[in-house]
């Protein structure tokens, strides 16, 4: 005998409804997301992608701000030829990327397990 378990509406509106609700749904799925973008950061000393900070609360809710003085210029730079030795998807517009990568979907289906076991 097996149970058995179904969304009665879809992942993302649960997400939705829960993130804002839940300080440690909204950290675990920031720094899910961190991760998953860290690939297309580009990396030379690693500061960039290492001095960021996870906004968990306010309206930046859920947001990383990359603190580096060159960050701005990095991500929205166009031409630019980033180093592939450590990062070999290093580009400008990580978030973008990643999305395009189905980074995103992956995200949602990790935030949907955090929930679903209880966590958020």
């Amino acid at each position: 005998m097996g149970i058995s378990f179904k969304w009665n509406r879809a992942v993302n509106q649960i997400i939705n409804d829960t993130v804002l609700k839940d300080g440690k749904t909204i950290e675990f799925m920031t720094s899910e997301w961190q991760r998953l973008t860290d690939d297309f950061v580009p990396m030379n000393t690693g500061n960039l992608a290492h001095d960021s900070v996870q906004l968990l609360f306010g309206l930046d809710i859920g947001q990383i701000h990359y603190q580096a003085d060159y960050a701005d210029a990095n991500y929205y730079g166009t031409g630019r030829k980033f180093n592939k030795e450590k990062h070999s998807l290093a580009t400008s517009k990580w978030n973008e990327a990643a999305k395009s990568a189905g980074r995103a979907d992956f995200l949602t289906v990790e935030v949907g397990e955090f929930i679903k076991n209880g966590n958020g």
